[in-house]
């Protein structure tokens, strides 16, 4: 019965919500566009419009595919196995709206600690960063194809594509996406926020490290050769 709930959360709740998303996406990039077009580019200037167009058209690119693998991603071999399996990835996944309590927080977290001449270089570096972010997001999420899970199941274990560096990075991909949003809104809030965050989402990696383990001794094999967020450095023989 769990199972038959996890499945449909999963496979028609959790997709029509990124599918929403995408549907948004969509419609900034109208009003995005026509202002690019007429080099109306805000504070960053053309090049700044640009970034942003950018970095929702990789939102828009993510979503749409999330909201679509969800939808026809194969079964699971190994469905999540308890209610941490579940509500782990769903506070990781709905966390970024914790930023929406900006509003009725005290103003002394989230008054801006950057310098004010340096807060247009922070601004440009934020975008950077978040453009980054969504375009490994948006890569992994299509290396993935049908094996693309929000919860902790295992489906297969893929080694192409940004895999083959690291084991999780389409959560490096969130975390820099939060990290460019701490830079442009650098306050105790966010970078409260962004260390929460990551914590999370170092658990969640962990807990389906723990289910692929279990699952194959293969993934052993390719942990021992790859990084867990970040690449490893290999020294050369000398």
């Amino acid at each position: 019965m769990l199972s038959r709930a996890v499945t449909f959360l999963e496979k028609y709740l959790l997709s029509l919500f990124f599918m929403c998303f995408a549907f948004q996406e969509i419609r900034v990039l109208f009003v995005r566009l026509p202002l690019f077009a007429e080099q109306r580019a805000l504070a960053l200037g053309s090049t700044g419009l640009f970034a942003i167009v950018v970095k929702h058209v990789l939102l828009l690119a993510f979503t749409f595919f999330a909201g679509a693998t969800l939808l026809m991603n194969r079964p699971a071999v190994r469905p999540p196995q308890s209610v941490r399996d579940v509500g782990i990835p769903l506070l990781a996944t709905f966390f970024q709206y914790t930023f929406a309590l900006h509003a009725v927080v005290p103003r002394v977290l989230t008054h801006n600690l950057m310098p004010v001449e340096y807060r247009n270089e922070a601004a440009a570096a934020a975008l950077v960063v978040s453009v980054a972010g969504y375009g490994v997001a948006a890569w992994s999420v299509l290396s993935l194809g049908r094996s693309f899970s929000l919860l902790v199941a295992v489906r297969n274990v893929v080694h192409g594509g940004p895999y083959r560096y690291v084991r999780h990075p389409m959560y490096l991909g969130y975390i820099l996406s939060f990290v460019g949003i701490m830079i442009g809104a650098f306050s105790v809030f966010s970078i409260a926020l962004t260390a929460a965050y990551v914590g999370v989402t170092i658990y969640r990696a962990t807990l389906e490290e723990n289910a692929l383990g279990g699952y194959s001794g293969e993934y052993y094999a390719y942990a021992a050769r790859t990084g867990f967020l970040l690449q490893r450095l290999r020294v050369a023989a000398g």
